[in-house]
């Protein structure tokens, strides 16, 4: 069966970096949350920046199981401290959202939409319960 996996998230004291920080120590952050996402996806999914310090993963031919395991591993992944260009470790969690459906009836783009959507709505359920958790 074929399926559609989505996991959306948001990192969590990029903000507060930024801040005290500044822009440089910033974008060290999101580089290494890009790149720590693209360590842990399989060659075939898909990861993209969709604004500010927001990602979506869109994974197909995955399991619900399997979409919760690597929705935990990104979480561990994003939680290694990070080194900022002032040598300063900085630690940044994630808000994490998923989204899973079964796509026999077939796969039509309002279907990645909607999954996208209510994907972003876990991620703000996980926000609002405290932060650095998958929620979905």
């Amino acid at each position: 069966a074929s399926s559609l996996g989505v996991v959306y998230l948001d990192l969590d004291g990029v903000k507060s970096i930024n801040d005290n920080a500044g822009h440089a120590a910033c974008d060290v952050v999101l580089a290494t949350a890009a790149a720590r996402l693209r360590s842990v996806i399989r060659d075939h999914d898909l990861v993209a920046r969709v604004g500010g310090d927001e990602f979506v993963v869109i994974a197909t031919g995955i399991t619900e199981s399997e979409l919760r395991s690597l929705s935990e591993r990104i979480l561990e992944r994003l939680n290694t401290p990070v080194r900022l260009p002032s040598s300063q470790l900085a630690t940044v969690g994630a808000s994490i959202g998923v989204h899973y459906v079964n796509l026999d009836d077939g796969f039509a783009i309002e279907v990645v939409e909607s999954s996208i959507a209510a994907a972003d709505a876990a991620m703000l359920q996980a926000k609002r319960a405290g932060k650095n958790r998958v929620f979905g």
